[in-house]
């Protein structure tokens, strides 16, 4: 066997090395997109998953478990650090519990018989584990073995980890998967009404974590399922590809998910006039009846765990309200149905796809086996109250069905809620339906994705796991305590896909910069390269740096931008044509609609004008950028001009002041963000000759002069940092940011020292 040997040139070898400069690169960085080429129809939205999969964000190794690309990556691991942040913010410390769970433990949590999509296997020992789903188990555990008494309290611990579930439908990539990725935030207290304020300081945080991506959500009321507990609110994005069903009144601002329904009728539809409506199938009394009675009634059914029950929900199939001409569509609401039967003391299992086969089945066997009538099957009957039943329909196709007697079974009716005089409520809410919180507004519903869920689980695991402290009882006596816990989530993997479906666009994906792959990309035409470099290096620089990549690929410009847009990077910075012309760049932000030339950042100046008492002026702003807000006069540095000869200038043309000893203070780097402008700002001190009054020279961009001191200011200052957090208008005055940012940039400046 022959040895061959490759001579590569200087040139081939600089051609396929990476470049090694410290810039990061698109060349030098792993993005298998799939190419642009494969773009869907002109103008239609293409699926999210795929948008995923074709700018090289994941690839799908098995159903519902995926890898993540260096491009995923980097949404994963930034979205990581703003959860991070935010949980620091809390005093939480991170921990990394292990991914496998006894289910010995799950069994004494009394959890493992409800897990069915628990995955669970055996060590070569037979001993009992399994992949957790979820860790309360384990914290509690660990908490409960290492904390003894309350003075060891709060702890608040959480972990962002690897969860598993054998999901028996994986669907919509990392929305439903086998693999995820969550955050989870344990919270230990010693009595209830702690435990109540670290629930609100985490709904808190979760809020200004959401309100910081920038994207809608909505916080719902919801039920707390197997995880325990009775108080616990869900963080939704409204989207397409969601499989929850959130609810909103226009009036009273209540929001909750459907799964909340508990089964009683609450005034829920509208009651406005009466007509008289047939209901099919079914004997009714004459005369008038409401407009939102059934037009038509449903039959759904469900069986209990046992086999035993067979549950019958008749519901109204169509209804007539709120004025409407056309009869709106009803559909069952399968946790208001559930929750009836927990009242009426059956456990129904809502995964079995076909409940009266299975009961038919389980009713001849019984028959056959049992003499002593123990197991009886069952059958309970549900009446809507909107359902006007007179005459019951007939158990006979059902006996013959099942080939047994009336004899031979237990019958149960409900039209109301068991232990209440509630009628029964079995449908699910439509949009116009009445609010059953207010009875005033009209409810609208949101498909949605959960991405965020905050349980307060009370004693639900410490009491079972013996996870208890020593508190300080009357008389000096002491007494164990199960600690109050509280559970808090964040679906990390899911809120990636949620995120991309919220913002995507027909030209691609479209990240919010906090979380974004990289914030900003430059794109250079060719014969540009070097340039570029220059515009990335100013990027990445500074107090404001931005986390940027730079497309060097041998490619046309075209291509690149399309790409970019696949991608979806927040700012795409171009280096073409206006470059070569005037230095500047073209910036191009599709979540602002932006597409304009910037050239580098502007200088302005700004003027302390004092006066004998050390006061100087402000004016109030009017214009496009600064409005409402307080600033000094001053305007920009023109071509060939000093500091001090642009401020007596500007000086003159808005207030008409004639000034002297006018000197350098000092500057400050300003972003306006919601403006798109950045300028540096250099501040200078001058005084007034006399005790001469400023003019309202220009009053297209200033209301008004106040002589005022910096003490004052600084007092303004505060009160708008502290407005700006409540979320509130300031009781001072508004700063201009070139002004607000000398206290911040330059402290201990003072305009007279």
């Amino acid at each position: 066997m022959g040895i061959r040997i490759y001579h590569f040139s200087p040139w081939c070898a600089d051609f396929l090395l990476p470049k090694t400069d410290g810039r990061s690169r698109v060349s030098n960085f792993w993005i298998p997109t799939g190419g642009i080429s494969k773009k869907p129809v002109q103008g239609e939205k293409e699926d999210v998953n795929d948008l995923l999969v074709r700018g090289g964000f994941y690839r799908q190794a098995y159903s519902g478990i995926f890898h993540m690309l260096p491009l995923g990556l980097r949404v994963q691991d930034k979205l990581e650090k703003l959860i991070d942040r935010h949980m620091r913010s809390l005093g939480a410390s991170k921990v990394s519990l292990s991914s496998i769970s006894s289910q010995e433990l799950w069994e004494q949590s009394g959890r493992l018989k409800e897990g069915s999509e628990v995955f669970r296997f055996l060590d070569r020992k037979e001993s009992r584990f399994l992949l957790a789903p979820t860790h309360e188990e384990e914290i509690t555990t660990l908490v409960g073995s290492l904390t003894k008494s309350y003075r060891d309290l709060p702890v608040r611990v959480y972990q962002i980890s690897r969860k598993y579930r054998d999901e028996p439908r994986p669907r919509q990539g990392l929305l439903r998967g086998r693999e995820f990725i969550m955050k989870d935030l344990y919270t230990f207290d010693h009595n209830v009404e702690e435990a109540l304020k670290t629930y609100e300081s985490v709904r808190g945080a979760y809020t200004r974590l959401f309100n910081e991506l920038k994207i809608p959500y909505l916080v719902a009321v919801a039920d707390s399922g197997n995880m325990g507990g009775n108080l616990s609110h869900e963080f939704h994005f409204p989207s397409s590809k969601g499989e929850d069903t959130v609810i909103s009144c226009s009036s009273c601002g209540n929001v909750y998910n459907e799964e909340l329904a508990d089964g009683k009728a609450h005034n829920l539809l509208s009651r406005e006039g009466t007509a008289t409506v047939p209901t099919p199938g079914f004997e009714t009394e004459g005369g008038s009846v409401q407009k939102s009675a059934a037009i038509s009634t449903g039959l759904w059914t469900a069986i209990s765990k046992d086999k035993r029950t067979l549950l019958r929900g008749w519901y109204p199939k169509f209804t007539m309200h709120g004025g409407s001409q056309e009869p709106v569509e009803r559909e069952v609401n399968s946790h208001a149905v559930k929750a009836i039967a927990n009242a009426a003391g059956i456990d129904l299992d809502l995964s079995v796809e076909n409940p009266l086969e299975q009961w038919v089945a389980n009713a001849k066997s019984t028959k056959a086996s049992s003499s002593d009538g123990t197991g009886r099957p069952r059958v309970l009957d549900l009446y809507d109250s909107l359902v006007r039943v007179y005459k019951r329909p007939p158990l006979s196709d059902l006996l013959q069905e099942a080939d047994c007697s009336v004899e031979d079974l237990d019958y149960l009716r409900l039209d109301c809620f068991p232990g209440t005089d509630h009628g029964l409520n079995l449908i699910k809410v439509h949009d116009g339906d009445q609010c059953s919180k207010c009875e005033q507004g009209a409810v609208k519903t949101h498909t949605a994705v959960e991405l965020g869920h905050t349980f307060h689980l009370g004693t639900r695991y410490s009491e079972v796991l013996d996870a208890s402290v020593m508190v300080d009882g009357a008389a000096g006596t002491s007494a164990t305590v199960p600690m109050q816990m509280g559970c808090h989530g964040i679906g990390v993997s899911r809120m990636i896909t949620a995120v991309a479906d919220s913002l995507a666009d027909s030209k691609g994906l479209n990240w919010p910069r906090a979380i974004a792959p990289f914030e900003v990309i430059v794109v250079p035409t060719k014969g540009l390269e070097a340039d570029a470099e220059k515009v990335y290096d100013e990027l990445i620089t500074g107090a404001n740096a931005a986390d940027a990549i730079l497309d060097d690929r041998d490619k046309q410009i075209g291509w690149k931008l399309g790409d970019a847009d696949l991608i979806g990077y927040p700012v795409i910075v171009v280096v073409g044509k206006s470059w070569k012309k005037e230095q500047s760049v073209e910036v191009q932000c599709r979540r602002l609609n932006l597409r304009e030339n910037h050239h580098d950042a502007r200088v302005g100046v700004g003027v302390f004008v004092l006066n004998q008492d050390n006061q100087f002026i402000i004016g109030k702003r009017i214009g496009s950028h600064g409005a409402d807000t307080w600033g000094l006069p001053g305007g920009h540095l023109e071509f060939n001009e000093s500091f001090e000869d642009c401020a007596v200038r500007e000086l003159k043309e808005e207030t008409g002041l004639d000034v002297e000893d006018v000197r350098f203070l000092t500057a400050t780097n300003d972003i306006m963000e919601m403006d798109k402008k950045h300028y540096v700002t250099v501040f200078v001190a001058a005084r007034v000759r006399g005790d001469a009054q400023p003019e309202i020279l220009e009053p297209h961009k200033c209301a008004e002069w106040k002589w005022v001191t910096w003490e004052e200011l600084g007092l303004d200052r505060l009160k708008q940092v502290e407005a700006d957090r409540e979320g509130v208008e300031t009781t001072g005055r508004r700063l201009f940011l070139p002004l607000l940012n000398l206290f911040s940039q330059r402290e201990g400046f003072s305009p007279s020292n």
